[in-house]
Formats: C-alpha cells, structure tokens, sequence
C-alpha cells in the first residue's frame, strides 16, 4: 500500500470517529433535557396540601379581610351578607321623658344630645350607664328660623367659634364626637368649618357631617387638618311606616354592599317604635350594630 493510500484511509478512519463521538454527545444531551423536563414541577396541577401528623391540630384555614370601613373585630353573623351599621339619635336633650324609650333600644346606638338642652345631663348619664357613644349635637346656623341657643353663624369670629365648642364639651360631658345641628348655612362657609374642624381635632374629638347640605366642604377641610370625619348615609326621618321601610332598607343595602353605614334619626316615637322592632332582627340578616366610634379611621 502507497503511503498516500494509507493517509487517505486514517482520515477516513478519524472522520468516523468524530461523528460518533458527536453523536454521543447530542444524545446525552437530550437524555439530559427529558429528565429535566421530567423533574420540573407542573403548573396546571394544584398543590397536594401536606398532611397533618398524627395527633397534631390542622391549622386553622386563613380568615377573609373584612371590607373596607368594617371594625376590625366584627364578628359575622349568619346569612349571605355582612356589614356593620351604626345609629345615631338626634335632637336629644330637650326631654326627660323620651328617654325612657330611648333606654329600652337594643345597643350600641349613639346618642347626639343638643348642649343646651335642659335635660343634656340626663342623656349624657344614659349613655355613660348603657356604655353607648356620646356626641355633642351642635347647633350650627342654616340661615332661616329662629337661632338656636349657643347657634355657630359666619357672622361670628374665630374665638366667639372656639369658645362655642369648649362651652358645648364642658356641657356635654363624655362626648367622643361632634355633629351638626342643623347647619346647612354655616356648614358651607369654608371659615367656619375650618375653625370648628381644628377646635374638634384639638380636643380629640371626631366630626360626623349631618350632611343638611350638599357642600363637600367639610371632608375637604377634614382632610386638610388631619381631623377624624365621618359622614351620614341615611337618615330615617320619613313620614309613615312604609318610608321608615325604605330608608331603612337602604341602609341595610348599604351597609352589606360597602361594608358599614351610618344613620340618622330622631327620637319621634313612631321611629322608635320601629327601632325597637327592626334592630333586634340585624344578626339574622348578617349585619351587626355597632358604636359609630368603631367607624373612625
């Protein structure tokens, strides 16, 4: 044999010696690729939970967040929906008697007494008695009919406001809050808000908007000063058994949808006649009552 005929043989001989080395290679790597695939966890199935060891006590299955505006130790009661729902009495302080109606109500309601009023002392002791929320009922200027005693007005200056609130806290004492009486004249002069707003925030107080107006002064305010604000939703002043229904209807509608509502009512003795019917049935209906100070941020 040649000794070219020897070379061209050894590189035939080198070149099938590469492929198969290569091919080795390749096929490893696939190998490698399906076993990969093979160990990497599906995401179409859902996880196996880990058992529990023998005599160990499962844990308990994580609690659903409450909506927003809901206290953070509402208990849900039975039925499909749930919510918290917190009542306010109005225009109380100008009899002793209607008082006695007043206590027999299931609570926690919250009782708005009028500082003035020749019987504030006895609501306020009513509520401390009953462990209820306090709130001053403060007559506020809506620019027709006769003034109230101790009435805010824009006629009036920032001191003659200031010294209006601390007289109304010192007659009314207990009190967590404050709303307005009327009002829907001065609850629109930004100067007047702003000044009762900052005297509210000053003595720790919270403001609830009666909302006799449409001005969104208040919350504007409220916001700016850093005070605690609430807002009336639904007030249960309507005329006859069938419009107390509907108003309170929409506040239970509201109160399950959003998570809590705020009503107000006065102490006619059809409303508490229908109080005292209507806020015993709440738990059945999967609604709780509440303080309304349980609604502050």
């Amino acid at each position: 044999m040649t000794a070219a005929a020897r070379r061209g043989r050894k590189g035939r001989g080198g070149g099938g010696l590469r492929l198969l080395v290569l091919g080795l290679v390749l096929g490893g790597a696939a190998v490698y690729l399906v076993l990969r695939r093979s160990e990497a966890p599906r995401t179409d199935v859902a996880p196996v939970p880990a058992a529990t060891p023998a005599g160990a006590t499962p844990s308990p299955a994580p609690s659903k967040p409450h909506p927003a505006g809901v206290p953070a130790d509402f208990e849900e009661a039975g039925g499909e929906g749930h919510g918290a729902l917190a009542l306010v009495l109005d225009d109380l302080g100008n009899s002793e008697g209607v008082l006695d109606r007043v206590a027999t109500l299931p609570g926690p309601i919250a009782l708005a007494a009028l500082p003035d009023g020749p019987a504030t002392a006895s609501v306020a002791a009513l509520a401390k008695r009953n462990g209820w929320d306090l709130l001053i009922h403060l007559p506020m200027s809506a620019g027709a009919g006769r003034p109230e005693p101790g009435e805010i007005s824009p006629s009036d200056d920032e001191r003659t406001i200031e010294a209006a609130l601390a007289r109304a806290v010192e007659r009314t004492p207990g009190a967590v809050g404050v709303n307005n009486h009327q009002g829907s004249t001065a609850m629109a002069d930004r100067r007047v808000v702003r000044t009762v707003l900052r005297a509210v925030r000053d003595r720790h107080l919270f403001f609830l908007d009666s909302r006799t107006g449409a001005s969104p002064i208040a919350a504007e305010e409220a916001r700016a000063l850093g005070t605690p604000i609430l807002s009336r939703d639904v007030f249960l002043d309507a005329e006859g058994e069938k419009g107390l229904a509907v108003a309170w209807g929409e506040a239970e509608l509201l109160a399950a949808k959003r998570g809590s509502a705020i009503v107000l009512a006065h102490p006619h003795a059809a409303t508490l006649d229908f109080l005292s019917r209507e806020l015993p049935k709440l738990p059945k209906r999967g609604l709780r009552l509440v303080k309304i100070s349980e609604l502050v941020d």
